[in-house]
């Protein structure tokens, strides 16, 4: 069973690329998903396919983005000797929001307040979700 997921977030570590020793290129990124005033969730994003350098060079810290790939689950063994868990989506589609200036939005300008409360921060209707490209 393959699990595809769609993820709405914030690029949280800023684009990189490598090339694998059989010379496909891969770009990396992390994408932080806000659940809660509490909580947010954190996924590594792997681009296995070649990216257009305009689209690659908007990947950075604070970028609003929608992922939609394949959820992958790893664990790995840290510094301290504890076992975690990581998210990992082998991204299939990206999009980048853009402003109205046609630069990447940021997260500063799509924030909710911190003062709102967790019911105030819900959605109130369905054209909250109208950015979504499906």
């Amino acid at each position: 069973m393959v699990a595809v997921v769609t993820v709405t977030g914030n690029v949280g570590l800023t684009a990189s690329k490598k090339t694998t020793q059989s010379g496909q290129e891969v770009v990396e990124f992390s994408v932080a998903s806000y659940v809660s005033p509490e909580k947010t969730d954190w996924y590594r994003v792997s681009v296995w396919r070649k990216l257009n350098d305009s689209v690659f060079s908007k990947l950075t810290k604070g970028t609003r983005v929608t992922v939609i790939g394949r959820l992958e689950q790893r664990e790995y063994t840290a510094k301290d000797g504890t076992v975690k868990t990581q998210l990992q989506i082998n991204c299939s589609e990206l999009d980048v929001a853009f402003n109205s200036n046609n630069e990447p939005q940021q997260q500063s300008q799509r924030q909710q307040p911190q003062q709102q409360s967790q019911a105030q921060a819900q959605p109130q209707n369905n054209n909250d979700f109208v950015d979504i490209p499906f």
